[in-house]
């Protein structure tokens, strides 16, 4: 369960990230375009694999956290809490 909550937090925000930047990019060359900038190019397929490998590495970065939790006394922990 916390690793599902990791890969879904992870994905969630290389989501938000990828869409405020390609924002800010298009944007960008929008304010340009009187510089001769006037060309947009998307890499969709570059921001696929960028927000997967996210996601793996979000799901990556759980797992000590995901092992710890699952060794601990539910009851202990929330009487010490």
């Amino acid at each position: 369960m916390v690793r599902w909550e990791a890969a879904i937090v992870s994905l969630f925000g290389a989501l938000m990230g990828l869409a405020v930047g390609t924002f800010f990019g298009i944007a960008l060359v929008r304010a340009l375009a009187g510089q001769g900038i006037t060309v947009t190019i998307v890499p969709i397929s570059t921001l696929v694999i960028l927000a997967a490998a996210i996601a793996l590495l979000g799901v990556i970065a759980s797992m000590y956290p995901a092992r710890r939790a699952a060794r601990l006394n539910v009851i202990a922990a929330v009487a010490n809490g």
